[in-house]
């Protein structure tokens, strides 16, 4: 048996190899270490298994692979302190493999939970979560630092926004306390809707010399197919980015999930109602609503989730 310093070094593509050996044997039921399925849902589970060609680099398995990973390497790397960003959209499986490299078990948890995209996140509240991770002997002592004030959006935009949540929530308020107040718009048709995300977003261009906006919509090729009627040009090749220019002018094209993470002067959300999977989980839509700093316009031709109608 090797010691410690004696262990070789292993590299990447020699550790994937044994993860797909791994993972291949979990699907055609060869492997002798793993336990047999307790229920009928593990064993439909694993029947559904994919190739590992089909699987790998799916984000569903990446918790799986970075699992197996993490069994398979000789020698894990350990943490004293984890900070985790986010927080809000990791699942039960990714908080296993993330702690067992905790090995201070110390964290710093950053997120907020109205703002999760992902319906099998489990955690209701970080009390829960931090009974969980094992951060304090009593979970009761544990005191989350809450934000009580807003940097990147103005009051108006927060208020509009607010409206997703329970009315419990302490919503932070904003530094920006003046703003137009958002634009709510209707279309008679979705062609006429996406026209009018156009014309708003350039509008909103005018009204930021030297600024920057953004269309955030679920359907981005027909906004890109009007975009290049108009004479705007990419300026990028990423799939899901979407930068456009025109005689000097900017313009980004985001879908809800090429969204997360950044901010414009002004935003365009088109068709809200294709943001919320459940009246009730609205992360995902609260999230691209808060994405504008100066001015945000709401663009529709279907009805608009209860919590936004007008007042």
């Amino acid at each position: 048996m090797l010691e410690s310093q004696d262990r070789p070094e292993w590299k990447a593509s020699r550790l994937t190899d044994m993860v797909k050996v791994t993972y291949e044997a979990i699907r055609s039921s060869k492997d002798p270490h793993r336990r047999p399925p307790t229920t009928q849902t593990e064993q439909r589970w694993i029947e559904a298994l994919p190739p590992f060609p089909k699987a790998w680099g799916k984000r569903r398995y990446l918790p799986l692979f970075a699992h197996l990973g993490l069994l398979l390497s000789y020698k894990r790397s350990r943490y004293e302190h984890i900070v985790v960003d986010e927080a809000q959209d990791v699942s039960e499986l990714e908080w296993e493999i993330i702690q067992a490299h905790n090995a201070g078990g110390r964290w710093t948890i950053v997120g907020d939970l109205n703002q999760r995209r992902r319906l099998d996140i489990n955690h209701l509240d970080w009390h829960e979560l931090a009974k969980r991770l094992h951060i304090l002997p009593d979970a009761q002592l544990f005191q989350p630092e809450v934000v009580e004030r807003g940097y990147r959006s103005t009051q108006p935009i927060l208020d509009f926004a607010n409206r997703l949540l329970p009315p419990s929530e302490n919503q932070p308020c904003s530094l920006q306390t003046d703003g137009p107040e958002p634009s709510v718009i209707r279309a008679s048709t979705p062609g006429k809707r996406d026209l009018r995300a156009v014309g708003e977003a350039s509008r909103l261009l005018d009204s930021y010399p030297g600024g920057t906006a953004a269309i955030i919509t679920t359907d981005p090729d027909a906004i890109d197919k009007l975009l290049l009627g108009k004479g705007w040009r990419r300026t990028d090749t990423a799939v899901g980015a979407g930068d456009w220019a025109r005689e000097g002018r900017r313009l980004a094209v985001r879908t809800p999930d090429s969204a997360r993470g950044v901010e414009f002067d002004g935003v365009v959300v088109v068709e809200p109602r294709y943001f919320v999977r459940q009246e009730k989980f609205a992360g995902t839509l609260y999230t691209r609503l808060t994405r504008a700093n100066r001015e945000l316009v709401v663009v529709h031709s279907k009805p608009l989730p209860e919590p936004l109608r007008q007042r």
